[in-house]
């Protein structure tokens, strides 16, 4: 595996020119790419130590920060964001998501295609600040 990251000026063209092509919304395009990006870790053989990361959402979204810390030691100038996780009041799960890079919607088509994958369960996203 040879984990690279792109330029994000690169990601941004690719995702306008879906947009246009496509006729969807910026946030439908990159939710849309979030899912793909699972499915490309999967060819690439990722999902694997993916589902070593926690027997259920919660506990995969706990040690999301660790992953990306070991990715950073291949990747040196990779800029990666960062989560918190804790139980909402019914029953749900309150995750906060930091990024300099791409925003919240590219996270909720990761988490949803993750869930789906992993744990074969689909995965409702609220964002409920963007603060």
């Amino acid at each position: 595996l040879n984990p690279v990251q792109y330029p994000d000026a690169l990601t941004f063209s690719i995702i306008g020119a879906v947009v246009d092509i496509a006729g969807i919304s910026t946030d439908k395009a990159l939710e849309e790419f979030g899912g793909y990006f699972v499915q490309h870790m999967g060819q690439q053989g990722w999902i694997t130590m993916l589902s070593s990361m926690g027997q259920s959402l919660k506990e995969f979204l706990e040690n999301l920060n660790e992953l990306h810390h070991i990715l950073g030691r291949d990747i040196r100038a990779g800029v990666f964001p960062t989560f918190s996780v804790d139980d909402g009041p019914d029953g749900s799960l309150r995750l906060s998501y930091r990024s300099n890079r791409l925003p919240a919607v590219f996270a909720a088509g990761v988490l949803k295609e993750i869930s789906l994958v992993l744990f074969q369960a689909p995965l409702e996203v609220v964002e409920v600040s963007t603060s």
